[in-house]
């Protein structure tokens, strides 16, 4: 599919498959995803409790068995935003 067909059939695309987090602006509506596609990703991190995952990282839980001791990347990234907030 191609991008111009996307953004013919919808002429707000750029404005709905764009958002903004933490200071961070993502625009993906220059990719070929779809409504559908996203719909079925986020049907995919439900079904495989990614939310639960993404909780037990930041908690500082063990998460990947190849690795011997608990994920550092969560807490690691807690307390860099912390810092660059200035708390």
């Amino acid at each position: 599919m191609h991008l111009r067909k996307l953004f013919a059939d919808d002429p707000k695309r750029g404005e709905h498959m764009t958002t903004e987090a933490i200071g961070i602006y993502f625009d993906y509506s220059k990719h070929r995803i779809t409504d559908e596609t996203l719909g079925l990703l986020v049907q995919l991190a439900e079904e495989s409790g990614l939310r639960a995952r993404i909780d037990a990282m930041f908690r500082g839980e063990k998460i990947n068995v190849t690795e011997s001791g608990p994920s550092a990347r969560g807490p690691a990234r807690s307390q860099r935003e912390i810092h660059r907030r200035g708390r």
